[in-house]
């Protein structure tokens, strides 16, 4: 058994966006690790966990508050206090855990709900004007997002 899939849920430190400290405490929810366990489970989505998804949430270029896009709340009904941690790394990881580069024209994103649980994350395509600057944003991220605090 993994030490993954032992734990009731995987606590990580997150920029926290009211104080620019990292002292933030995060969740990540044993259902959600079971459901990558069972559904995916490539040492590619393992070290997307361990690596990809903390790097955003430890270095982060943006971070939103406030989903506006119906896709994005799915999980909730209330996604006011939500957010969303945007940066781009330089590499992502293939589905046998190798490292390559990341698509030029995307950034990543990590969403956590109210209750401080991370509970999606994903490469997704960037605003094209942001990708030369020192903080990419994600596509449409003017009417996605209530405002940036980050």
């Amino acid at each position: 058994m993994s030490e993954l899939s032992r734990r009731k849920e995987l606590e990580c430190l997150a920029i926290n966006p009211e104080t620019g400290k990292c002292d933030l405490v995060l969740y990540l929810s044993y259902e959600k690790i079971q459901t990558i366990l069972k559904y995916r489970r490539t040492p590619g989505d393992v070290f997307t966990i361990k690596n990809t998804v903390l790097e955003t949430l430890q270095h982060p270029s943006n971070i939103y508050k406030g989903i506006r896009f119906e896709e994005d709340e799915k999980h909730s009904c209330n996604a006011q206090g939500w957010l969303c941690y945007c940066s781009r790394p330089a590499f992502r990881y293939s589905s046998n855990g190798s490292k390559i580069p990341a698509p030029v024209d995307k950034i990543f994103l990590v969403f956590v709900n109210v209750d401080c649980i991370i509970y999606h994350w994903t490469w997704e395509k960037a605003d094209i004007d942001s990708l030369a600057t020192r903080q990419p944003r994600p596509i449409n991220y003017e009417t996605r997002f209530n405002k940036s605090v980050f």
